[in-house]
């Protein structure tokens, strides 16, 4: 294909691989899994594992930083009622994946939609932690504090690192040695603190703060910002936005 969908795939039941090989498909593949685990009646452990490419030699033997082992993992912990303490939750998380993940030679196969990253907003190159914390203290009043660092290599213009997953991987900088962050060194660390008051039925005042630091090796990437926030919502869940 040059730039339209395969009809092919809309078989409900066939063999995948075969007819991309079939029909010499240029397309790309992926295989995810993921996990949740509830115990102690409190407690949630989940994760996800993306992969993209590998090769197990290279990947479990030689350990040599091969550029095609493309790959990704989430672990997290939920706690439900922290410390006996109602309404109280706590939510850690773990995000990495590798450089290169979820590129292609062929920019039409990247996990992208319309040029936009469709697993993360960075895109890969990347290690992530985040902590959470929601309280609500009765059935109108709830808070919401979150604090995430993220470490991260920077493609600029005439490299590619394996960051931004729009770039053809065919144009990467080495086969080998390749680790998470690498490229222009950066580091982002973000706080948010979020209150949301009922004060008729579902209409919402909520007040935020939110704020950024980010440090690199390229002084020109640096920033920090911070502002505070406030309106009035009607019937929107907030608490399902996203980080960024």
């Amino acid at each position: 294909r040059q730039n339209h969908f395969e009809l092919q795939y809309l078989n409900p039941v066939i063999l995948y691989r075969s007819v991309e090989h079939l029909i010499g498909s240029p397309d790309n593949a992926m295989i995810g899994l993921d996990f949740k685990w509830n115990f102690l009646q409190r407690i949630q452990l989940y994760g996800q594992l993306i992969l993209d490419e590998f090769k197990f030699n290279e990947l479990i033997i030689d350990r040599n930083g091969w550029w095609g082992n493309k790959y990704g993992y989430q672990a997290g912990l939920k706690y439900i009622d922290l410390f006996g303490i109602d309404h109280l939750d706590l939510q850690l998380e773990y995000n990495a994946v590798r450089p290169y993940t979820y590129t292609h030679g062929d920019s039409l196969a990247n996990y992208t939609h319309y040029n936009q990253p469709l697993a993360h907003p960075i895109g890969a190159n990347f290690k992530e932690a985040i902590a959470k914390m929601r309280y609500q203290v009765n059935p109108k009043l709830h808070f919401e504090t979150r604090l995430l660092n993220i470490t991260y290599g920077i493609d600029n213009d005439s490299t590619n690192w394996g960051t931004n997953i729009i770039l053809n991987n065919n144009h990467r900088e080495r086969d080998y040695n390749n680790t998470i962050a690498q490229g222009i060194h950066t580091n982002t660390l973000i706080f948010g603190f979020d209150i949301s008051y009922q004060f008729y039925h579902n209409m919402y005042l909520d007040l935020n703060y939110f704020f950024r630091k980010q440090d690199s090796q390229d002084n020109s990437f640096d920033l920090q910002n911070n502002y505070f926030g406030g309106g009035i919502r009607i019937n929107l869940n907030k608490w399902r936005k996203g980080d960024f």
